[in-house]
């Protein structure tokens, strides 16, 4: 697929979808290389948040029901919990880490090799980079409060109507993407980088934020009705527990892994194709502004003279 390319609204969401199933099982391939080991690390902590932070929690259960496990486990093993409670933090960093930057080191690779290249260069990637991406977190996070605060207020003006309470966090949410794939992708600095993103934005508007909130939409549905699925089996295999007088049952627990592993693989699939769009309006964006594929096919001609 051709990613320096202008896209109109309609053509996003194709080029999504193709891009997905032309490339989806080198692009999935790689992408469980890269996170698979905190992933892993972090499916049993997750397994537990689930289990306390169901449809239980609403009836005021879930939440004492976790704190109360949590102090009994603590009491016996003080030394194990702080030790776990680190591991979870430093995998949940890890993960994230890898998480984002394996978009703008997939799309990277993609664009000068196809699918030529291997989880070895996405770790060269994230690795030369590894400064960039620190910088990046400490700036994004210092400027997340008045950058919230300011889509906080849009929401708040544009109360009376139904998109404009959505409209600032969708543009939010696109303008971070976009900063941080040029950071990644270019040599600016991080401001420079800041600036570009809504340039970008600019370029074409409505089709980009109208691509992402279809995206969006259609995850959120999808993923609330699964979390809803997921939290009513909890919340009945909890009942039957109860009901039987039996407690942690093994059937129950492997079970709840399963619907678990299951709600978390849409979420990290439901991302990535998030992701995928925010790369196609990324290079589309960059299409439209510098005419890139034009130049390259000049600078061809030029050579082949």
């Amino acid at each position: 697929m051709i990613l320096y390319k202008q896209r109109r609204f309609s053509e996003l969401i194709n080029d999504t979808i193709t891009f997905l199933r032309e490339n989806g099982k080198h692009f999935l391939t790689l992408y469980i290389q890269t996170v698979g080991i905190p992933w892993l690390v972090m499916m049993p902590f997750m397994y537990y948040y689930y289990k306390y932070s169901s449809i239980t929690s609403q009836l005021g259960l879930g939440e004492k029901q976790l704190d109360k496990e949590i102090m009994l486990f603590f009491d016996k093993y003080p030394e194990l919990t702080i030790v776990l409670i680190v591991i979870f933090i430093l995998s949940a960093l890890i993960f994230s880490v890898l998480q984002n930057s394996f978009i703008p080191a997939y799309f990277y690779y993609y664009q000068q090799r196809g699918k030529n290249f291997t989880v070895r260069e996405i770790f060269e990637f994230i690795k030369e980079r590894w400064l960039r991406i620190l910088i990046y977190m400490v700036i994004a996070l210092v400027m997340s409060i008045p950058l919230l605060l300011g889509a906080l207020v849009a929401s708040v003006l544009l109360l009376v109507t139904l998109v404009g309470i959505v409209l600032p966090w969708i543009v939010l949410y696109l303008w971070y993407e976009l900063w941080f794939l040029d950071y990644m992708l270019d040599k600016r600095g991080i401001f420079e980088s800041f600036s570009e993103a809504s340039r970008m934005i600019s370029t074409r508007f409505w089709t980009y934020v109208g691509s992402a909130a279809i995206f969006m939409l259609i995850s959120n549905i999808v993923m609330g009705g699964i979390a809803l699925i997921v939290n009513l089996l909890f919340l009945l295999l909890s009942f039957q527990s109860v009901k039987t007088g039996q407690s942690g049952d093994l059937i129950t627990s492997i079970y709840g892994i399963i619907m678990v592993l299951v709600d978390m693989s849409l979420k990290v699939f439901f991302q990535l194709l998030l992701g995928v769009l925010m790369g196609l309006i990324y290079f589309s964006a960059k299409e439209e502004m510098y005419q890139v594929s034009a130049t390259g096919e000049i600078d061809q001609i030029g050579k082949t003279e």
